[in-house]
């Protein structure tokens, strides 16, 4: 993961990833070395409009359902 951050680039997206790499972004997240760009947080009841909002292509960033918010 070092080459990513010397070369200062930035990761949009991924499709597919092996595990030790999602363990070297968890690693890397909790040591605030990078920030994932959250979009939005809601609530599991508002799955549809969560939906909607990733198809349409205009969000930037992740789209966070959370099942304990109220």
């Amino acid at each position: 993961p070092a080459h990513i951050l010397f070369k200062s680039a930035e990761i949009l997206g991924v499709t597919n990833a092996r595990r030790d790499q999602l363990v070297d972004t968890v690693d890397l997240v909790s040591k605030g070395a990078i920030r994932p760009c959250i979009a939005a947080v809601m609530r599991l009841e508002d799955v549809a409009r969560a939906h909607a909002m990733v198809e349409a292509g205009t969000v930037i960033g992740r789209v966070v359902l959370d099942p304990r918010s109220r």
